[in-house]
């Protein structure tokens, strides 16, 4: 499973754009007052982005006869070719079924029918194709810019391009975030490999932020934090520095970063983080990554040649099981215990399983006079020891070293390893077939018709069905890895970091499957998508604690990749490389639930709504469900972010006047601002909790270390620990007490504010919070109007002693 190059994606686009181009020529050539005008747009940005594309990649392919490589840094080129390719995916998806043959002149009515069904979509996607192209032109600007004023400018265009890409796009985030993980398959490509020895490695993560990131400090918290190894990437850039605002660029911060094109001696073999399942026009593409191999042929997706679901499998082995007398109470006596739960195959066929004994019984019919079943009739004594004979005999019989199993997976609760037992058992069943002792039974592989009415959800069910069983298996992939590899190349706490719940994640993923195969079986109308989602609550700590160690995971991973390089004929680099492109991908596929039930919502809401009222609101409980992960993911993240301020904050106030700063909630954001109040403006640190905002005051340097801090264990931290200066309380807002929030620019000066104004028992009060940037201060205004309306509405009032104290 290998991710798309540079090289790949830029030849790749070019071939997609061509074929987009050719679904639309019939319609730019036939008479003008039958075309839709967005299919002219479309065709317009489409032939100019190919031209574009061409003289980038002959640039790309010989960098050395590019210009401004330095003002180009590597993840850039990545984000933008990423997004190119998911957008001419979802493209080349949406006009497919537009594709006609003109012999004369005009469009024939279907085709303008389906121009106006489709014309919203593809108008959001003219404006992404539009943004592709601005993005891509300006890079082709700077290789060729001979001024060094306009090279700078369209670096400055080319920054401001990203981030506004970037802003909003949680798909492209994620798998921004993930190149971390996917770029040890590009080991020993960065320029100064062969040069110096001691290039030999990829620059650490301190040393890119170190790269990026200005000298200038206005916390003296952040010396510390700079010095250490543990949050050496929590650095500023300016005054006013927010410490939420600078998380959406820095969050998809990988080992890249800080990395010029002038750095690079070959970008065509860095990996995009993108998968021969991401995209629906994969057969344009070069999926077979390689260092030392060029691939000369697109990579071809390859579909299982069964499409057979869970379920059917397991009642396919049930109906042959049930041919034996053996297995026949068993199966009995399940249907009997589970009569009152949700009908689960798999479920039944382990319960049968688990007793031992009926197992022992395919082992005698291979081969034949075998003494174990007599030995072992009774269930109740010899289940278990049953279990280990079976286990011992089945792998005597040789029949593939893919389908050996343990005892755990067959006595564990969980599913994930019982799948290595339902193989086993196919395979027995296959041999048992050949040799005729066994009948053949069948089932149908196909999905159910929904009938003509229907033929779009039908589309869309299997292709998110397809999408995760193919999921399932690269997750199954990642557990085999991890059962490996845990002990060879972890040591404990390493392995706890890596790995951490995985093995919880894809046991639900086992029963999210199992809930999607039994929704897909029933009637558009009676499908309940909210049952599948709705246990994701359950294992929603399980994520969180997963994405919050996704940075030392990387780092543990990136390090010892970098190790492995060294060694060329190193048996476990493979695996290691794979488990670097896997493990980012439990946290990056939630947000393929959100696209799918948001797909259906779309298509119901073009129906009748006397007929779809239920289902909407069945699909808005699943989105509710899945959209709750993701904020509780989020805020663990920030939390763990927000760990090191909270704890130096309370090392630097030496007095709380009386306060607990736990009751104050969790720290939601920080930094340093200009603030107007009480007749002073000046710069404030100042946090804002969950239910209040605290502006401090900067006291006299101390020439002892904070207390809790003067054990470090790294000498550079204990020496910026020297001199700190304590903090005092300026004041305390109780966020429940504001009236009125009110931004505002203030002309001439380039400045943004915004005023807080508050009523206390009659005494009214306020104070102006000055930001250098729009954003930043409409990010701190959302922030805390949220709060205000979560602090209002709170069961349990937080203490106002006095609303607003000042001294």
């Amino acid at each position: 499973m290998d991710p798309l190059s540079v090289a790949a994606s830029i030849a790749g686009l070019a071939t997609a754009a061509g074929e987009v181009a050719k679904i639309l020529k019939p319609y730019v050539s036939a008479a003008s007052e039958t075309v839709p005008p967005i299919a002219l747009q479309v065709y317009a940005e489409v032939e100019s982005t190919r031209t574009i594309l061409s003289a980038v990649q002959r640039l790309i392919n010989n960098l050395s006869l590019a210009k401004n490589t330095s003002l180009i840094q590597v993840d850039d080129v990545v984000a933008v070719l990423t997004d190119g390719v998911l957008v001419y995916s979802d493209l080349e998806e949406a006009i497919g079924e537009l594709r006609i043959e003109l012999p004369a002149d005009s469009i024939p009515l279907r085709s303008r029918l389906l121009w106006a069904h489709k014309e919203s979509k593809v108008k959001s996607l003219l404006t992404r194709l539009q943004g592709f192209k601005s993005s891509t032109s300006l890079i082709l600007n700077l290789l060729n810019c001979e001024s060094n004023q306009q090279a700078e400018q369209h670096r400055v265009d080319l920054t401001e391009s990203i981030d506004k890409l970037l802003e909003g796009n949680h798909d492209l985030v994620r798998r921004m975030m993930l190149l971390e993980r996917v770029i040890g398959l590009q080991h020993k490509k960065l320029a100064g490999h062969d040069a110096d020895p001691a290039a030999n490695t990829l620059p650490t993560i301190s040393e890119v932020s170190a790269a990026r990131a200005p000298p200038a400090s206005f916390f003296d918290f952040e010396a510390d934090l700079e010095s250490s190894r543990v949050y050496g990437r929590a650095k500023r850039t300016s005054m006013d520095f927010s410490f939420r605002s600078s998380m959406a660029r820095s969050t998809v911060g990988s080992m890249l970063s800080g990395i010029s094109l002038s750095k690079v001696s070959n970008i065509s073999v860095i990996a995009l983080p993108i998968f021969v399942e991401d995209v629906s026009n994969s057969h344009h593409y070069s999926f077979c990554f390689s260092l030392d191999v060029t691939c000369t042929e697109p990579y071809r997706s390859k579909r299982s040649t069964s499409n057979m679901s869970i379920i059917q499998r397991c009642q396919l082995i049930r109906q042959m099981l049930l041919q034996l007398p053996e297995f026949q109470e068993g199966f009995q006596e399940a249907d009997i215990l589970y009569q009152n739960e949700p009908k689960n195959p798999l479920r039944d066929l382990k319960h049968v399983c688990q007793k031992g004994t009926p197992l022992l019984a395919l082992i005698n019919m291979l081969r034949p006079g075998f003494y174990g079943l007599r030995r072992y009739s009774d269930p109740t004594s010899y289940g278990g020891v049953a279990l280990h004979e079976f286990i011992a005999d089945f792998n005597a019989l040789n029949l593939g070293p893919t389908k050996a199993f343990t005892i755990l997976d067959l006595t564990e609760d969980s599913y994930v390893g019982f799948f290595k037992v339902v193989e086993t058992l196919e395979s027995i069943l296959e041999e048992l077939v050949k040799r005729t002792i066994l009948k053949k039974e069948r089932l149908s592989e196909q999905l159910p018709s929904y009938g003509d009415a229907f033929e779009d959800v039908r589309a869309t069910v299997a292709s998110f069905l397809d999408t995760e069983r193919r999921f399932f298996e690269k997750m199954r992939k990642l557990l085999s890895i991890k059962t490996k590899m845990r002990h060879e190349l972890f040591n404990r706490k390493e392995s706890k970091l890596v790995f951490g719940p995985i093995d919880r994640i894809v046991d639900w993923q086992v029963e999210l499957l199992l809930a999607i195969e039994t929704q897909v079986l029933e009637h558009p109308f009676n499908q309940r998508w909210n049952i599948p989602f709705t246990p994701l609550a359950r294992v929603s700590k399980d994520f969180q604690v997963y994405d919050s160690s996704s940075s030392k995971r990387g780092a543990i991973l990136s390090a010892k990749m970098a190790r492995r390089n060294k060694n060329l004929y190193d048996p476990h680099a493979s695996a290691l490389q794979q488990l670097m492109a896997l493990s980012g991908l439990p946290i990056l596929h939630l947000d393929q639930y959100e696209k799918f039930i948001e797909s259906l919502v779309t298509l119901f809401q073009k129906r009748d709504p006397r007929l779809t009222g239920l289902v909407l609101i069945d699909l808005m409980l699943a989105v509710d469900a899945i959209k709750s992960i993701q904020i509780d993911i989020k805020q663990a993240k920030e939390r763990v972010l927000m760990k090191p301020f909270l704890v130096d904050l309370n090392n630097r106030i030496q007095d709380w006047e009386g306060y607990q700063v736990e009751h104050f909630g969790e720290l939601v954001m920080c930094g340093k601002y200009l603030i107007n109040f009480m007749g002073k403006t000046k710069p404030y640190p100042i946090y804002l909790f969950q239910t209040i905002l605290l502006i401090c005051k900067e006291q006299p340097m101390t020439a002892t270390s904070p207390k809790g801090l003067q054990s470090s264990k790294f000498p550079e931290e204990s020496k910026a620990n020297q001199a700190k200066s304590n903090l005092g309380i300026e004041a305390i807002l109780f966020l429940q007490n504001i009236t009125e929030l009110v931004p505002l620019k203030i002309e001439n000066t380039g400045f943004y504010h915004f005023g807080i104004r508050w009523q206390i028992e009659h005494s009214p009060g306020s104070l102006n919070i000055y930001f250098s940037e729009e954003k930043q201060m409409r990010e701190w205004g959302d922030q805390i109007h949220a709060l205000i309306i979560q602090a209002r509405a709170s069961s349990h009032p937080v203490r106002v002693a006095s609303g607003f104290r000042s001294p």
